[in-house]
């Protein structure tokens, strides 16, 4: 006999569809109503014990015993709760819904006949409460909730380990009702119950430092709390140092340090979590979901720092999970996204384009699937990085909508579709692609708060919108955000020196518009310096701290500044003498000191030697330096040689708009000839 039909049977015989006692259980009581009361109440309780035995077995004979019992002792609290309790711990053993139900009915049962028994009400609530858990359905946990308050309201009967485990299950319960909420007070009530169980308690099981370091993981993820997770891990450890091999407690570790090292990019965490899941894959190496698990985590660290190592062995735990599990989707997600960026950070088409053809055959079976579609997306930014092709980042915002479609709470989808808005609107410094990257980013993050990658690629994008504007309120938000990030990760700033670099460009910019702009630009110079000492080669340092001081040594009129600017600008073209931008920036800061402070003899060589950096800027293709040779041209007294650039200018569409012109102090000289008017008309007639 199947379970369904042994159960249906065993409730169609307790519980009929007309409310009234079953034929069956009428004929049992007329079988034995001659009997004396105690005796019927043994021979009930034998036929409750054989019950309970068969059911033990899975035999379906032990329906007929409990028939039996309760036709014998129909009144008796105690035959209705062991029965029920029988078919509860059935119903868990075998995941069977059925059961639990009719277990559920016999609880109310029982408690209608003594409604002051703690232990009902206790195992009425748990019968609830595994009803929730199988149906997800949350209308059985709240009731759940008011029968375990009934059971705490009636604990004074209890012993100290009733009570343990009373609270216990309550603690547990609100952590069911936390995955439906995803509220964190209801984990806090969770941690409370648990520190009542653990009061109670005679000796701790690995069990329970398991499910106490679940409840503080849970309120980590909640409220971003980087110490829950410390804590949670040392429960997970006290589990393991009980029980070695208690493999949920190793994954669980493995779990809180990738989290961590996603919040803090430290990478003891990373090391750490990748121990962990080592240690829970000695245990059990075939858990497609543990190999899942630690191959986001390598790709997660492969992305970031862009590690083809890593990368690599994220894509070989991928493949050992499919071979666990062909059928996991979110295993050919991680799998396509490491296998993508790998092409394209080795220079590998062919990996790019498998990870591709991976995803759309994958999209054949399972359309609405948005984890599909973001590594969908995550190819074409592939393709963008390899070809330096941004028509493929508009394919990658397609692909992320639809996934936005199927999913609008995605924080990864929202990351995602945010970055390629602003490597677009970066590139083609437009307003509104940018603007609208902006708030992709933060809803990604309110779905994701505490990412520092997150964070920092919103400031990037906020600092390239208020450049680009010119809006300081911008750049000051840019500011703010830079702040808390690495205020808040100040162990990793030693493995990301691009967030220092970019404060400094932050604070670079913020020095044009601010009225205090001298030490705000001193300041971008300072941290251009801890730039320095945490990578003495990162790229184009020594030019951003020209830069700086140039612009401070202008607004202060201060000589030793521009002396200093001019030290570091041929630095940092000792170290990139191909890059235009130095020579016509270290050429514009020898205009600038020529005229503030030189005498004519020192003035006349800071014009040759301009001339010389503006023309080896033109030299390597920068068009601006036509417009800046004719300042110095005019400056110089050249007046048609200054005309001239002028009119280059203009034809390389480089040209300030001619109100600029007229205010320019370098063209003052020029200002009052024939041939400057003579340029004013053929502006016009252009």
């Amino acid at each position: 006999m199947n379970n369904i039909h042994f159960l249906q049977q065993l409730h169609d015989r307790y519980f009929p569809k007309d409310g009234l006692p079953s034929l069956r259980l009428f004929q049992l009581a007329k079988k034995w109503e001659n009997l004396p009361k105690d005796e019927k109440k043994l021979l009930a309780a034998s036929f409750l014990h054989k019950g309970e035995m068969k059911l033990l077995r899975k035999d379906p004979t032990a329906l007929s015993h409990f028939d039996e019992a309760i036709s014998l002792d129909p009144t008796n609290p105690l035959i209705w709760f062991k029965v029920g309790l029988s078919l509860y711990e059935y119903g868990v053993d075998q995941n069977e819904k059925k059961a639990l139900l009719l277990a559920n009915k016999n609880l109310k049962v029982a408690t209608t006949l003594d409604p002051y028994k703690c232990t009902f009400w206790h195992v009425w609530g748990n019968i609830l409460t595994d009803l929730g858990r199988q149906t997800d359905e949350a209308h059985y946990l709240f009731k759940a909730k008011e029968l375990l308050q009934k059971a705490i309201a009636l604990s004074k009967e209890m012993d100290k380990e009733q009570l343990h485990q009373l609270y216990w299950d309550y603690g547990l319960l609100w952590l069911y009702l936390a995955d439906h909420s995803g509220e964190a007070v209801d984990v806090r009530m969770a941690i409370q119950s648990l520190r009542t169980s653990f009061a109670q308690m005679a000796k701790i099981t690995p069990e329970f430092w398991h499910d106490f370091g679940h409840a503080h993981q849970m309120m980590a993820s909640l409220i971003n709390d980087n110490r829950m997770y410390l804590q949670a891990i040392d429960y997970f450890k006290k589990a393991i140092g009980l029980s070695k091999t208690y493999y949920e407690a190793h994954l669980a570790i493995a779990e809180s340090y990738s989290q961590l090292y996603i919040n803090t990019l430290q990478e003891e965490h990373f090391v750490e979590g990748c121990r962990a899941f080592e240690q829970a894959a000695h245990i059990r190496s075939n858990d497609p979901s543990l190999l899942l698990e630690w191959a986001q985590l390598l790709g997660e660290s492969g992305k970031l720092n862009r590690d083809c190592h890593k990368l690599k062995l994220s894509i070989e735990k991928c493949l050992l999970a499919l071979r666990q599990d062909p059928h996991f989707v979110e295993i050919y997600t991680q799998w396509t996204e490491s296998l993508s960026l790998l092409g394209a950070l080795s220079g590998r088409l062919d990996l790019i384009a498998e990870a591709e053809n991976k995803a759309n055959e994958k999209l054949e079976t399972y359309p609405e699937h948005p984890e599909l579609w973001y590594a969908l997306g995550i190819c074409q930014t592939a393709y963008a990085l390899y070809y330096n092709d941004l028509e493929y980042e508009e394919l990658a915002i397609e692909k992320f909508q639809i996934g936005l479609s199927f999913d609008r709470s995605h924080a990864e989808l929202w990351h995602a579709i945010a970055s390629s808005h602003s490597r677009i609107g970066r590139a083609l410094e437009d307003y509104d692609l940018l603007e609208r990257s902006c708030k992709f980013y933060l809803k990604s993050i309110h779905l994701k708060p505490s990412c520092p990658p997150l964070i920092f690629d919103y400031a990037r994008t906020l600092l390239k919108l208020g450049e680009i504007s010119e809006n300081s309120k911008i750049l000051e938000e840019a500011l703010t955000q830079i702040e808390s990030l690495l205020q808040a990760q100040k162990e990793a700033i030693l493995n990301h020196p691009e967030w220092l670099f970019h404060y400094g460009l932050i604070l670079d910019s913020l020095g044009k518009y601010s009225e205090e702009g001298e030490p705000v630009l001193l300041k971008a110079v300072e941290v251009f310096h801890q730039v320095l000492l945490v990578d003495p080669s990162y790229p184009k340092i020594y030019f951003h701290m020209a830069l700086s001081l140039s612009r401070a040594a202008e607004i202060a009129s201060d000589i030793k500044l521009y002396e200093k600017a001019l030290n570091f600008f041929q630095l940092s073209a000792k170290h990139d003498e191909e890059d235009d931008a130095i020579f016509l920036e270290w050429g514009l800061t020898l205009l600038s000191l020529s005229q503030e402070f030189l005498a004519l003899d020192l003035q006349t060589k800071a014009f040759l030697d301009a001339e010389q950096k503006l023309n080896r800027a033109g030299l390597l293709g920068n068009q601006q330096s036509y417009y800046y040779l004719a300042c110095l041209n005019a400056l110089t007294g050249r007046f048609v040689e200054a005309v001239q650039l002028l009119k280059k200018a203009k034809e390389a569409d480089v040209l300030p708009n001619v109100e600029d012109l007229l205010q320019d102090e370098w063209l003052s000289p020029l200002k009052s000839q024939e041939v400057f008017a003579e340029f004013l008309s053929y502006l016009e007639t252009r």
